[in-house]
């Protein structure tokens, strides 16, 4: 991994997965009042303190303008600079680029003679705008030669750039740029308008390194910017993380997606839109479990045919009537569906009042009596259709709340387009985890959008393989 320098930023540290790339060249795009300027000092300011000289370039303001702007936010640069840590120069585009590139100029000096690792120019707008006028170069070329000297000069440089428009399409210093930052607003309820008046800052290029995506919340503090990556919700407070048991999904990019795996105690909810293939998804959770000498019990849906129940756990390599025989699995079906011979004695009905009270009791006695790791899945389409919502709705807090007293993970599913948007909104906040999957095209994806950690995810593509758990996540 190629060394990084801190961003002065702590949350941009983290989507960047450890800051700038050293020597790199860093395009930093926004409006105005986005709080560009702020950004490229609270970097140079960072620096400071770790021994990292740094250079701010300004075309359009005065270093005592400067000077004021960073006394607010409680940064004494005067100070800096007179401890040779910072240099603030105020130049033309003309100036710089004729001192850039000509190689024994005062820029190598002052790089040379300060130790001058970070540097920032606000704004290369105003050095595209002059550079076409006055030398007759297109704004690519310019800013390809005053990359290339940039590298030369071994810094890692922050590059600011004013936007016009919100949505501006990319410029060609994005093109040339190893990182690509823009500044701007949230957006409400996901839509790119109306916006919320909440700053935003968003990672659109992070060459050679993966970066957390999505716009992330900036926060302008009296100690200057504050930035808080999204994905990251209030853990629910039964939950804490060094008492968290953790049983593994067997899909690894499940397993990382949720933290590490199942919580013991914890109810997590798939919504099974129609056209995504979730059932892969449970059979590899469940062979897992029982493959770690756990133990399953199965409501399950009509998706999943008992006629090729053995066969499809074998191809996990679990002999699930093995299993069965040693009290480590058993089935509830709600369709009276006809069940091979081999599997009767661990199939339970569940779809009259009598079969449901006599399944309920076994099932309780089967995983309070015996010291084993239980593990619940709970088809809630099939509990709709077969009994109704109501139905649903009395017994599903029942079961969330028994299964956190006795430390039993409990995989649930339902999609959510066929129940009303009153009861989906219940099952959402009933349930401790909540794991989407959708298609979209050709495509198929899963994203985490509620966990007991607080930990969510940005989509993942859900991929086949021919090998076990048949299903990865990318």
């Amino acid at each position: 991994m190629r060394a990084r320098l801190g961003t002065g930023l702590d949350g941009l540290d983290a989507v960047l997965r450890g800051g700038f790339i050293k020597g790199s060249t860093v395009l930093l795009e926004g409006m105005p009042g986005s709080g560009k300027t702020t950004m490229g000092l609270q970097f140079l300011q960072a620096g400071s303190g770790q021994g990292d000289a740094g250079v701010y370039i300004t075309f359009e303001e005065l270093p005592q303008q400067i000077y004021l702007d960073a006394a607010d936010l409680g940064w004494d640069l005067r100070a800096l600079e007179a401890e040779g840590d910072l240099r603030i120069i105020s130049t033309s585009p003309e100036a710089l680029m004729a001192e850039l590139l000509e190689p024994a100029g005062w820029a190598d000096e002052m790089v040379q003679s300060m130790g001058v690792s970070r540097l920032v120019i606000d704004s290369v707008t105003v050095l595209g705008e002059k550079s076409r006028e006055d030398r007759a170069d297109s704004v690519r070329s310019a800013l390809f030669s005053l990359r290339n000297a940039l590298r030369r000069l071994g810094v890692t440089s922050l590059l600011v750039r004013e936007l016009a428009e919100l949505d501006e399409p990319a410029a060609p210093d994005a093109y040339l740029s190893d990182t690509w930052i823009r500044l701007g607003w949230m957006p409400e309820n996901g839509q790119t308008r109306p916006l919320t008046g909440m700053r935003s800052l968003e990672v659109l290029k992070h060459r050679g390194s993966d970066f957390l995506a999505g716009r992330h919340v900036l926060r302008v503090t009296s100690q200057g910017l504050r930035l808080h990556p999204a994905g990251i919700q209030p853990p629910h407070v039964m939950w804490r993380e060094a008492d968290l048991v953790k049983a593994p999904t067997g899909i690894p990019g499940l397993d990382q997606a949720l933290g590490g795996g199942l919580v013991a105690g914890a109810t997590y909810l798939i919504d099974t839109n129609s056209r995504a293939n979730y059932s892969a998804l449970l059979q590899a959770i469940q062979a897992r479990h029982l493959r770690d000498g756990g133990a399953v019990v199965a409501l399950m849906s009509s998706a999943i045919s008992f006629a090729k129940l053995v066969d499809n756990f074998a191809a996990f390599g679990v002999d699930v009537l093995q299993c069965a025989r040693q009290g480590r699995f058993l089935a509830i079906d709600g369709y009276r569906r006809d069940v091979p011979n081999a599997l009767v004695p661990f199939v339970l009905p569940h779809h009259d009042e009598a079969s449901i009270e006599q399944t309920r009791k076994r099932t309780q006695e089967l995983m309070l009596s015996e010291h084993k790791r239980w593990m619940l899945f709970y088809d809630m389409n099939t509990v709709i259709s077969t009994l109704g919502i109501d139905y649903l709705r009395e017994t599903l807090a029942q079961l969330v709340s028994k299964a956190r007293d006795n430390g039993i993970p409990v995989v649930t599913s339902c999609n959510f387009a066929e129940v009303p948007a009153e009861m989906a909104s219940y099952l959402e906040r009933t349930v401790n985890g909540v794991i989407r999957t959708w298609q979209d095209g050709r495509y198929q994806y899963l994203r985490v959008t509620k966990s007991p950690s607080g930990k969510t995810t940005d989509p993942l593509l859900v991929l086949p393989t021919a090998k076990p758990p048949f299903v990865e996540l990318a």
